[in-house]
Formats: structure tokens, C-alpha cells, sequence
């Protein structure tokens, strides 16, 4: 298996704080839509907040909570498999019905990518990196691994690494033309991470990474994991995909099982979250500290 890459790191990095969307509600078909967000503790003026679509919102707020009392950072990198869906298809629509002519342009502006980076800095006031990978189902992990070589430094630093998906009609209509999922699976997810190379309360520490560029069985997963890190504890083996029977799939999943597997952590305790798709094989190991 060529291409592989991680390891682990010269400086330790720790999950000081995660925040992920609340899940307001159950669809028809079984699977959790996120909560409605109110950025009035954040953004005052509402016509900026009607502006913003239901994933914009949803994104922030998560963001601004894990933010909390953070001061400042040395970057800001986001991740998303399919960004912003329905500002894409309100643009798109808009500019069929317009007959290719001029249109407003408020939800091109919020379909691209970065949308999410770039607010974030503009709210904040925040002139430092900022970057957004969008790898499919290992968007978080490349995010995750850009952060974890800034704070590389012998300097104190904070780095906020975040990922974002929500579920619209088109989605469900394509993924379910490439039988990837069926319009019953999929689910929407969105999840903060503070980073940082000090240790400091609850802590979680992001031991090491792997990456393979292939879509592996998870026998074969499991081999590969065991060549390139020594013997893993099946017992505290997590595996992304497990979570889709409760939240559905989604491109960002694996940034909510992290989420909710260091709240499961006891001190002392170690994990690996495998995630594998289309866009490659990644593992993270993660051990509670403090």
C-alpha cells in the first residue's frame, strides 16, 4: 500500500475542548436532523444571522462555543466532504430561473468551501492561517493532521480544526443515483476541535496518525493498522462507520464520533478511531491525559 503517511509526533498535541451540533429531532426515516442555532450571543445584528443558511449557522455556533475563552489562535482550518448544498442549489436555481443573467449574489457567496473559515475570521478578527480540505470521507483527518504539524513549535499554540455537512434533496438524489447511501442513511454533522501543544484541563491527547490512500476491508484495515503501529487493543477499537445506524452516513461523521468518543474517554484510557471510504483509510490514536 503506497502512499502512506503519519506517525508520531515530535511535540504532543491535546484536544483541550470539543464541541459538536445538538440533534434536535428525528426524520421520518430515522435519522437526526440538527438543532436550530441562535448566534445573537455572538452576532448581534440579525439581518447578518437571516442571512446565513441553516448549516452557516449551525457551524458557527458550534465554533464560537468551543472558542470559548480560547484567546488567541495560530490558525483556523476547516473540513467538509460536499460544503455548503443548499446555498449551492439556491444559487444554481436562482440562476436558471434568471435565464443565466445576473443574480444576487448572497448564496454563491455562502456555497463556497471556505464560507465557515472565513466568517469565523472576520467575526473574531482573526488575521492567521486559515484553510479548508475538502478529501470526502477523510476531510477532518487531513484537517486534523495540518493542525497537529502547526503546533509542531516550541511555542505555545491554539489551533481550531472543525468539520461541517448537512443533508438537502440533491444530496439525497445523487448519493442515491451512485448507490452510495440511500436517501434513508443519510445524516448531517457538524464538530469543533481545540488544539493545542500544552496540556491544560480536561485534555485529550492525539497520539498519533495514519493514512492510507486505499478504501480497505476492515480485516484488512486492521492489518494494515498493526504493521504500521504495533498491536491495538480491539476493545478500544472505534470504527466511524459504526456510528451511521444512529446518525446516518455523512461525510463529516467521523468528526462527531471523535467528538463523542472523547467524551466517553476515562483518564488513563486509550482509542483508535479507524474511518474508511472512498478517499482512503485514516486512523487516529487518542488517549485521556487529565
Amino acid at each position: 500500500m503506497k502512499g502512506q503517511r503519519g506517525g508520531v509526533f515530535s511535540t504532543p498535541v491535546y484536544i483541550v475542548r470539543s464541541c459538536a451540533a445538538s440533534y434536535s429531532q428525528v426524520l421520518p426515516d430515522g435519522v437526526p436532523t440538527m438543532q436550530p442555532s441562535d448566534l445573537s450571543q455572538w452576532i448581534a445584528d440579525r439581518r447578518v444571522q437571516r442571512r446565513m443558511g441553516r448549516l452557516s449557522r449551525t457551524a458557527l455556533e458550534t465554533a464560537f462555543r468551543c472558542l470559548s475563552d480560547a484567546g488567541s489562535l495560530a490558525a483556523i482550518i476547516t473540513a467538509t466532504g460536499y460544503g455548503f448544498l443548499d446555498e449551492t442549489e439556491k444559487f444554481m436555481q436562482a440562476f436558471l430561473e434568471c435565464q443565466e443573467h445576473l443574480v444576487p449574489p448572497t448564496a454563491f457567496i455562502q456555497s463556497t468551501f471556505n464560507t465557515i473559515g472565513a466568517q469565523l475570521a472576520h467575526v473574531k478578527g482573526m488575521h492567521v492561517h486559515n484553510s479548508t480540505h475538502v478529501q470526502g470521507n477523510v476531510s477532518l483527518e487531513c484537517a486534523m493532521f495540518e493542525g497537529v504539524g502547526i503546533l509542531q513549535s516550541a511555542e505555545e499554540q491554539q489551533v481550531l480544526v472543525g468539520a461541517f455537512d448537512e443533508r438537502t434533496p440533491m444530496l439525497e438524489t445523487m448519493l442515491g443515483a451512485m448507490e452510495q447511501a440511500s436517501a434513508g442513511e443519510i445524516g448531517e454533522g457538524v464538530a469543533f476541535f481545540l488544539l493545542s501543544n500544552m496540556c491544560a484541563g480536561d485534555a485529550v491527547e492525539i497520539r498519533t496518525m495514519h493514512f492510507c490512500p486505499e478504501e480497505l476491508p476492515r480485516e484488512a484495515a486492521l492489518s494494515w493498522l498493526e504493521g504500521v503501529s504495533g498491536a491495538v487493543d480491539r476493545a478500544h477499537l472505534y470504527w466511524v462507520d459504526d456510528f451511521e445506524g444512529e446518525l446516518g452516513y455523512c461525510t463529516s461523521l467521523s468528526a462527531v464520533a471523535m467528538h463523542r468518543i472523547t467524551e466517553r474517554l476515562q483518564p488513563g484510557d486509550e482509542g483508535w478511531l479507524v474511518n474508511v471510504g472512498l478517499r482512503g483509510t485514516a486512523a487516529i490514536q487518542l488517549r485521556r491525559v487529565c
